[in-house]
């Protein structure tokens, strides 16, 4: 780490984009340098290889000064430990994604979660760096930052400096809008619903701030690099399937449903449960799976997480969904079924399907 940090400091020529947050930081990280690398030598952090012994052996081993980005996902789970990240990597721009209730374990509350996220902002604001931050979230917002804070706030919420507009939304594709900086800019993105677009209005304005062109931004935004097992749909003979096995917050769950939503056929949620809620995990769950019943979005769902599930079963049925759409085996569902795989566990599922393709 010593050695990460000095090789870093020494390097005058590669600007380091560092991003952290609760959730949505590979997906960002996906997205951000899918675009920086079209236009410039760009170094990124592998899959989820965001400690600080793999961001370290990673600049070790291939930063150097021919790169003109790295851009690094990086995790903090407690609190003190962000002072110890930009030792590593002196970064000029500094993303916050989100702040909630995953890695909960580690933090114990969510209001140490959100003292050790914010200490990002003494770090930036020390340096005279910007900080780009996820002003839809609601503990974010909660944060007094500094007034000499530097940042770039984005989401539709009052006093944001980026918002976006959805124009029309399929299964394959966004046509939107973004105003940063008092100019509204046109765009059609591969990503698809809300969350995604929340997510890329911040990366086009840092794209913007880093001087990619809107002409360039239009060309790379139509074919964007997704995360692994993020919303991805593939269509295979009497089964159309949505990949979303990627640990996400209930919210990205509750999104996932309403692509499901848009397919044909008869919708099935196979579901494990999120993890690292800790003492939080049961009332969270509680409240996610009340809404998707109440929804009535969903005609089957198969649940794989043991820990409550007679007990979430029971509160299904009490939410009116019945008991014969609540499936035991993968082979239950019937052909002709639009499927959602949701979260980690349900990815051997899924593969259990392609296998018989």
């Amino acid at each position: 780490m010593n050695q990460a940090s000095n090789k870093t400091r020494d390097n005058k020529n590669t600007t380091i984009i560092w991003i952290t947050g609760s959730y949505g930081k590979s997906s960002i990280k996906e997205y951000l340098s899918s675009i920086l690398e079209q236009e410039w030598k760009t170094l990124k952090t592998p899959e989820n290889q965001n400690t600080e012994m793999w961001v370290s052996n990673l600049i070790l081993r291939k930063l150097n000064e021919t790169y003109k980005y790295f851009v690094v996902e990086m995790w903090a789970y407690k609190k003190w430990e962000i002072k110890t990240l930009g030792n590593i990597a002196n970064h000029k721009y500094w993303i916050l994604t989100a702040v909630w209730t995953q890695h909960i374990w580690i933090f114990w509350n969510i209001e140490n979660t959100k003292v050790g996220k914010a200490e990002i902002a003494k770090s930036v604001e020390k340096n005279k760096w910007v900080l780009y931050i996820n002003w839809e979230n609601s503990n974010i917002r909660s944060i007094k930052f500094s007034e000499n804070l530097q940042s770039v706030r984005y989401g539709n919420f009052k006093w944001s400096d980026v918002t976006y507009s959805i124009k029309s939304s399929t299964q394959t594709q966004t046509s939107f809008s973004i105003t940063y900086k008092n100019h509204t800019y046109d765009f059609t993105t591969n990503l698809v619903w809300e969350h995604n677009i929340l997510n890329i209005s911040w990366v086009i304005a840092l794209a913007l701030d880093l001087w990619v062109t809107k002409e360039n931004l239009t060309k790379y935004l139509k074919n964007l690099s997704k995360p692994k097992n993020t919303l991805e749909i593939i269509k295979i003979p009497k089964y159309t399937l949505i990949n979303d096995s990627y640990n996400l917050p209930e919210s990205g769950a509750l999104a996932a449903i309403e692509v499901l939503c848009t397919l044909k056929w008869s919708k099935v949620l196979v579901m494990d449960d999120i993890f690292e809620l800790w003492m939080k995990s049961k009332e969270i769950h509680i409240n996610l799976w009340e809404k998707i019943a109440r929804s009535g979005k969903v005609d089957k769902v198969l649940y794989i997480w043991e820990n409550f599930k007679r007990f979430f079963i029971g509160w299904l049925i009490k939410w009116w969904f019945k008991n014969e759409n609540i499936l035991e085996e993968i082979s239950d569902i019937k052909i002709w079924s639009a499927i959602l795989f949701e979260w980690r566990s349900s990815k051997k599922y899924l593969d259990k399907i392609m296998e018989n393709v």
